[in-house]
């Protein structure tokens, strides 16, 4: 008797356990069909609770959450990333998050796991549709395509520093066309609306990157050939009695490298042959010629052996030509070589008030009823001829508060450096001469 109700109690104890083992299983299928079609408890998609939530019921939620695109990009100022993000809704208002994708590829089977755990999922589909057009508006202010965040690429390549031939490193930069980052912008964006794509856009390798490095092969061999042509010096023979020389900095200035081959620098040969004409020239009608000058200097500068340039002089006949003698205090003024008339003066004197300059000089400026202005003095002249670089500060003028002229006044009472004249004689000169007639003033 007492085995059996023993039996019967094993048996109770079995039909219990196998209706818990059933209950369970039930429960677990249970689940397992009803989260199929819902997100697991304790799930969160960006932030916003969607446990047990199907898939229309989480894509409504969700539509209350602004849509944004992550956008890596460069530093300019360090290695640190600038991450900036798009509104989404500026492109089209019927953009939303689409959950999808999410619910597709969640574990189903495990759905009891996420009672005991958070689950934190970033939707990265979208629903909707947008005008390609309206890209450019949506982008203009990122960090990347401001242009005060721009720095171009630069290439490796040679160059003159301090007279020598330096290989300059490749610079990476920071530059990005717009027109690449709206494809890429416009690629992602339609991925995501079409497929599983990636709301976050990493556009550091997509900079635009020199194509010169500083190891590439064409630069080996170069510098050492590049820096014979710095290295020599040029001799300018100027005439029988004086020479010059071009070398070190002031021969490096006239170059420059380009695609790794020396070049001449012409904004500085042009104004180098301006300033050593200006120099030496000695009048309008007695100077260097220039072509001549240029073509055989750009030649010397592009050897790498020292190179000797004979100047070339151009004598133009002199039509007219006024003449001072400072010491015999007399003005000659010819016309073809032929005197046609002469003057008493009274130039300065660099003892008492101040010198009048001498060498050779062309008129500048000719003007009638002037007023000469002083420290101490206001004069009225009838004619005013100007012969320095501005015709403004010395010229032959009257002077009407002279009495005489000549001999040797100007010892005690001189000029302040222009040439006086008396009235008929300057105006008789003025008749004669025009702007840029020769004037050449001697002791």
């Amino acid at each position: 008797m007492k085995r059996r109700k023993l039996n019967k109690k094993k048996e109770l104890r079995l039909i219990i356990a196998l209706a818990a083992i059933l209950l369970l299983a039930l429960g677990y299928l249970g689940g397992f069909l009803y989260f199929r079609n819902h997100f697991l408890p304790n799930t969160f998609i960006n932030g916003i609770k969607v446990s047990s939530l199907n898939m229309e019921a989480a894509d409504l939620k969700l539509k209350d959450s602004e849509p944004v695109l992550e956008v890596i990009q460069k530093n300019k100022e360090g290695s640190d990333s600038i991450i900036e993000t798009l509104q989404l809704r500026k492109l089209s208002q019927d953009i939303s998050y689409d959950s999808g994708n999410l619910l597709k590829n969640q574990n189903a089977p495990a759905w009891f796991v996420s009672l005991f755990s958070k689950k934190e999922l970033n939707c990265d589909k979208l629903s909707g549709s947008f005008v390609s057009t309206k890209i450019d508006e949506l982008i203009k202010d990122l960090y990347c395509l401001k242009e005060e965040n721009i720095d171009k690429p630069e290439d490796a390549h040679l160059a003159i520093q301090d007279g020598k031939v330096v290989l300059l490193e490749a610079v990476d930069g920071s530059y990005i066309s717009q027109d690449k980052v709206k494809s890429i912008v416009t690629k992602t964006i339609e991925d995501c609306l079409t497929s599983n794509g990636s709301l976050s856009i990493d556009l550091r390798n997509d900079y635009e990157m020199p194509s010169i490095r500083e190891d590439d092969p064409q630069f080996e061999g170069i510098i050492t050939n590049l820096q014979k042509i710095l290295d020599k010096t040029i001799q300018i023979n100027i005439d029988s009695y004086q020479d010059t020389t071009i070398e070190d900095q002031e021969l490096s200035d006239l170059l420059k490298i380009e695609n790794n081959e020396m070049a001449i620098d012409e904004d500085n040969l042009s104004s180098y042959i301006s300033s050593f004409c200006r120099q030496y020239d000695v009048s309008d009608y007695e100077y260097i010629e220039r072509s001549s000058f240029k073509r055989d200097l750009e030649d010397a500068l592009l050897q790498d052996e020292d190179e000797t340039i004979n100047i070339n002089w151009v004598y133009e006949e002199i039509n007219k030509l006024i003449e001072v003698s400072i010491s015999n205090q007399t003005l000659y003024y010819y016309e073809d070589d032929v005197l046609i008339m002469t003057s008493p003066i009274v130039t300065g004197n660099a003892a008492i008030t101040g010198p009048t300059p001498t060498g050779y000089f062309t008129i500048r400026r000719m003007k009638q009823d002037s007023i000469l202005f002083g420290a101490d003095y206001t004069e009225h002249v009838d004619y005013w001829i100007g012969f320095d670089e501005t015709g403004r500060v010395y010229g032959f003028h009257d002077a009407s508060w002279r009495d005489e002229f000549g001999g040797d006044i100007y010892l005690s009472d001189p000029s302040r450096g222009c040439v006086n004249m008396p009235l008929e004689k300057i105006a008789q000169l003025w008749d004669y001469v025009d702007i840029g007639t020769e004037v050449h003033i001697y002791e």
